[in-house]
């Protein structure tokens, strides 16, 4: 609380002495000679006193000491964990949205109660998020959650946008491979500085000297947000041997380096769910 006091403080002027001894009066009617008028910095020459609890843990003295001093109307009341989770939820199935307007997965959260449990959305969730690398490479077969759990961790950790510019994008393996015989270098280029890319569906644009035009831009991609500590998400449904044969002996040691793997032996869900 105290913490909390001082932040909002910084933001609003000094109070008046008056303002303070009235807080100081209010206050004692709740712990009788242990309120003292605190100094809060502000970064400037002179610091904002704010008259606060001994008890810090008297939550309702201190916020009324807090909503006297900066304003009526100011200070919001507390959010009960249902309210918390909800604002979350509801702020992910934005974020999603932006990133794939229209798409069957926008909107979509993976704290939403609609979640499929998966092997790759765990995976995402506690060994990515709790790992130094900030590359994943998501294998397995058709419909075992893999972009689901993609899109969820980007949905959860990046705002899309952030000052209006975009920081978070998604596209498929074969939409990079047609920007790039298309010569769309302001695209390619623009998969180099987001903060989170998604490589939908690798592993199917390989074949011919169209395939070889691919593999050379996935490395200098890959390469290029590794140097800029990006984060780099992929999904394919081939398995890890597979991706070794198609990108060759150098990528996948690469990868292998500064990546984390995943390998799905999920069945596909949405036949299962058809069933």
């Amino acid at each position: 609380m105290k913490q909390i006091m001082t932040d909002i403080a910084k933001n609003y002027p000094t109070p008046s002495a008056e303002t303070v001894a009235s807080v100081m009066d209010e206050l004692s009617q709740f712990e009788p000679g242990k309120v003292h008028p605190i100094p809060m910095s502000t970064g400037g020459t002179h610091p904002v006193y704010i008259a606060l609890c001994e008890s810090t843990r008297n939550v309702q003295a201190n916020v009324i000491a807090l909503a006297r001093i900066i304003g009526p109307g100011l200070v919001r009341p507390v959010k009960t964990p249902e309210q918390i989770e909800a604002e979350s939820i509801a702020d992910e199935r934005k974020r999603t949205s932006l990133l794939l307007p229209g798409s069957i997965y926008a909107g979509m959260s993976w704290n939403g109660p609609e979640t499929k449990e998966t092997k790759a959305l765990a995976f995402m969730a506690v060994d990515f998020h709790h790992s130094e690398k900030r590359s994943a490479l998501l294998l397995g077969g058709v419909g075992c959650g893999k972009t689901y759990a993609a899109i969820g961790y980007v949905g959860e950790h990046s705002t899309v946008y952030t000052n209006g510019q975009l920081n978070a994008k998604f596209i498929t393996a074969q939409e990079m491979l047609d920007a790039i015989q298309a010569r769309k270098y302001d695209l390619l280029a623009s998969l180099k500085k987001v903060k989170y890319l998604i490589l939908d569906d690798i592993g199917t644009q390989v074949g011919g000297y169209k395939g070889q035009d691919f593999i050379a831009a996935f490395e200098d991609l890959f390469t290029a947000r590794h140097r800029q500590n990006l984060y780099t998400i992929m999904t394919g449904n081939i398995s890890p041997e597979e991706f070794k044969k198609l990108y060759g002996e150098r990528v996948a040691s690469r990868f292998n380096e500064v990546g984390n793997y995943f390998w799905s032996d999920e069945p596909d869900l949405r036949m299962k769910e058809a069933v």
